[in-house]
């Protein structure tokens, strides 16, 4: 493989007011007003040849993080982010058995429709025909369907904020040489490659009711969904829609504005589109498939919030830990009209991440609090089960009275169908 390419670039910022609104959000005041700055940095390029060599499947890795889960038919799959996926034999849910991987350059979400997986690779989206999955294949890829985040290659926490020469291919990672800003109140080491330091956002890496595919199932924190041969995708304030109709060759048929920067989760469910935002529920209408409609807004303070939806009822937690907010809570929804959701109850928790629901019970991932059931044959009168609280948990993909459930360092599977108790099937350690 040969070796990126790096190139010495100056940079001179004399309008940093994004950047310091940024840290600002994330980290709190670390000026009061902004610099003018120059930078030097040493950039790495990955050539645009390199990063688009087609995916193939590769021997077992081991994973240290999973950040979502798709199940489809036995073939459970993870992916872990920046680095690639995780195919998994899961015919014998107690003795789960990793296939092969799929190296991906900024792995992110998955989504899946017949036999191909389709991911998101930094800018592309990638198609795969995972048929056999020891010979898992690239069959097309959308070139530059979502902007270029503001992330290096190598890592999705380090951020540069610096003029990028996109001929050379993709930043993969840099060095500051020098910096010099005068003028504002500058404070602070700078490790993010511009004037001042700023954080992540969303990480809701972030549609388990999915009807139009049956044999899909995806934790609540997918922010990639199918629904019949369209695929919808959150990018920024935006609902790209996807034609799949030529499986291999993805095709951006529309872009929605939705007007809200914290998206994170999607849902499909009976025509509609939920979107779990960090500061409530936006809802869309795509009885007409290709052309995605605003309908109604759900606000609550500032948390992160998956959802999902059964019937008229939708389910969202609201996470304040790590998030910038303060509520810790299930909220129960009336969306039986979807321009006009209305509150029914709120249920307090400790940690709440993604949620499944099946039938008239409601499996909650509380984080360090473990897994939290409920029964919702009532919605407005939940009533709280035996749960499970020896993991810390992140989501779940529950059918028929099984549940996966994504910890912090393991895979594990369980039996729920018992009322009284709930059995660990197997644990796949990270």
């Amino acid at each position: 493989m040969p070796k990126p390419a790096k190139h010495r670039s100056n940079t001179i910022r004399t309008a940093a007011s994004l950047l310091f609104l940024s840290a600002l959000l994330f980290y709190g005041p670390a000026q009061t007003s902004s610099p003018y700055c120059e930078t030097v940095y040493d950039i790495e390029y990955l050539s645009w040849e390199e990063f688009r060599t087609p995916v193939k499947a590769e021997s077992v890795m081991p994973f240290k993080k999973i950040g979502n889960m798709l199940l489809k038919d036995d073939l459970l799959i993870l992916s872990e982010p920046n680095k690639g996926i995780h195919l998994v034999n899961n015919s014998d849910p107690q003795a789960p058995e990793k296939i092969s991987f799929l190296s991906v350059y900024a792995a992110d979400q998955v989504a899946m429709s017949g036999d191909i997986l389709y991911t998101r690779s930094y800018v592309d989206l990638i198609a795969i025909d995972i048929s056999d999955p020891n010979n898992a294949a690239e069959t097309g890829r959308l070139k530059n369907l979502f902007p270029t985040p503001l992330t290096t290659l190598d890592d999705p926490e380090k951020y540069f904020f610096g003029a990028r020469d996109p001929k050379l291919g993709v930043v993969k990672d840099f060095e500051i040489v020098s910096q010099q800003c005068r003028g504002g109140n500058y404070s602070g080491n700078d490790t993010s490659g511009g004037c001042g330091s700023s954080g992540g956002g969303s990480t809701a890496t972030p549609a388990q009711d999915n009807t139009a595919t049956p044999a899909v199932k995806q934790g609540s924190l997918a922010n990639m969904i199918i629904v019949d041969d369209y695929l919808y995708v959150i990018s920024y304030d935006e609902v790209k829609t996807v034609s799949l109709a030529d499986p291999s060759a993805p095709e951006l048929v529309n872009t929605t504005a939705v007007n809200n920067w914290a998206m994170e989760t999607l849902y499909y469910h009976n025509n509609a589109l939920y979107i779990g935002t960090s500061v409530g529920v936006e809802i869309l209408d795509i009885t007409t498939r290709n052309s995605p409609q605003v309908a109604g807004t759900f606000s609550h303070q500032w948390s992160c919030d998956p959802i999902v939806v059964q019937g008229e009822v939708a389910y969202s937690t609201l996470r304040g830990r790590g998030c910038g907010g303060a509520q810790n809570q299930l909220d129960i929804l009336d969306v039986s009209d979807i321009y006009a959701p209305q509150l029914i109850t709120s249920v307090e928790m400790s940690e709440p991440y993604g949620l499944a629901i099946d039938g008239n019970l409601l499996l909650v991932a509380d984080g360090y609090s473990g897994l939290k059931r409920l029964n919702v044959a009532d919605p407005a009168n939940p009533i709280f089960m035996q749960g499970l609280g020896n993991y810390t948990l992140r989501d779940i993909i529950a059918v028929d009275g099984h549940a996966i459930l994504q910890g912090v360092n393991s895979v594990i599977q369980v039996d729920y169908s018992d009322e009284e108790s709930i059995t660990v099937v197997s644990v796949l350690e990270y």
